[in-house]
């Protein structure tokens, strides 16, 4: 279940740690299903059928592990945990941002 409070919280703390965050209004779900997506690859590809992430996204971040694997099978691009996000911007070395 989605939270708008909570995701207007996680929004904001992408945001202090990103120099530009894309967020693709077409994808509500990666399509991975839990761990479903390890034995029907298509469920994610069919899912994930109508990104675009433009050239400048290098790389993603999601709050859940499978879908961090789906959605860097699909779009090319590495997805990290939120928590590596933290990790790397309490070093100052996330998307070219220093502290």
């Amino acid at each position: 279940m989605r939270n708008a409070a909570s995701d207007t919280k996680l929004r904001q703390l992408i945001a202090a740690c990103a120099d530009e965050v894309i967020e693709l209004s077409e994808v509500t779900c990666c399509g991975f299903a839990g761990d479903r997506g390890f034995v029907v690859p298509e469920l994610n590809a069919h899912a994930l059928r109508r990104v675009n992430l433009p050239e400048s996204c290098i790389e993603g971040v999601s709050t859940n592990r499978t879908c961090e694997i789906g959605l860097t099978a699909e779009t090319g691009r590495i997805y990290h945990s939120i928590a590596y996000l933290l990790e790397e911007c309490s070093r100052g070395t996330v998307s070219g941002k220093q502290s």
